[in-house]
């Protein structure tokens, strides 16, 4: 909206806004890699933080301008959502505080989402160089292709980081994110996709996601499983006709296509997913 200046109309944010390419909302919570997500954006664009309270994380947007909005802990769905609410523009690049842009990724990204309504990018799970790091770097990459249980019938999932999307797209799926689902909130949205049929396009473009701990990798797994409950649970969302062949086929997967180092790691992550499954559905 114009705001009158003295009887006159001051156009420069509209102005600042057409020369914008996107809106890019970063999703943070007491990540204060944040301000490398920022330093990697090398484009005009609108950047806005969808942040838990932190002063610290607060204070460092502020003296570099960044616009922010503040979320309640522990509810994906919720931070993303708010932020997109917040974006001025129709083209929304989502990615996280512990992840950087390639260069150019950006302009490839905004000009995708000229004709397509949803656009995924190359997540490139970094390691540290240790044994321990790389298994971890191969189950999440296994997880975003050819380990997503509904992988053989509809391809690669539409996960998070790495999501681009249009408004437009509301439309046909009527919201992003159900705040009902705290985790997963992008498993959910890639079923909806895939069940209206709605085309991706896949770019080769990058997003580097930074290296995960293990004890964190086992408390996000443990959150997965608690969000595909919910899932299950209240969405009536299945690939198969059950949790014990969704697994048989996962492992028959990774036995068939990884390194034989990494499924040991995939086990001791999917039983910390299997007990937060299991807990959700206790509660």
């Amino acid at each position: 909206m114009f705001q009158s200046i003295g009887g006159m109309v001051d156009t420069s944010e509209s102005y600042k806004l057409t020369q914008q390419l996107a809106s890019i909302v970063i999703s943070c919570s007491e990540d204060e890699r944040i301000i490398d997500t920022i330093s990697s954006i090398d484009e005009n664009v609108e950047i806005i933080a969808s942040i838990t309270p932190c002063e610290k994380i607060e204070s460092l947007l502020e003296r570099r301008d960044i616009r922010y909005v503040i979320t309640p802990k522990g509810n994906h769905s919720i931070t993303v959502n708010k932020g997109v609410q917040s974006a001025s523009h129709d083209k929304i690049i989502l990615i996280d505080s512990d992840c950087v842009f390639e260069k150019g990724a950006i302009r490839s990204i905004s000009e995708a989402l000229d004709t397509f309504s949803v656009v995924t990018e190359r997540v490139i799970f970094e390691d540290t160089g240790g044994f321990i790091s790389k298994q971890i770097a191969a189950c999440r990459k296994f997880d975003y292709t050819v380990g997503f249980p509904g992988y053989l019938t509809y391809g690669f999932p539409i996960f998070r980081p790495g999501l681009s999307f249009h408004k437009r797209l509301l439309e046909k799926i009527h919201y992003l994110f159900n705040p009902k689902i705290p985790w997963t909130e992008d498993a959910d949205f890639t079923y909806r996709i895939q069940e209206a049929n709605i085309p991706v396009q896949h770019l080769s473009c990058k997003v580097f996601h930074r290296p995960t701990t293990f004890t964190s990798t086992i408390f996000s797994y443990h959150k997965y499983g608690v969000g595909d409950a919910y899932r299950a649970k209240y969405l009536h969302q299945y690939y198969h006709s059950s949790l014990f062949v969704q697994m048989y086929e996962r492992y028959k997967t990774a036995f068939k296509t990884q390194c034989a180092n990494m499924i040991p790691f995939l086990f001791i992550f999917d039983l910390a997913y299997l007990f937060g499954y299991m807990h959700a559905n206790w509660k």
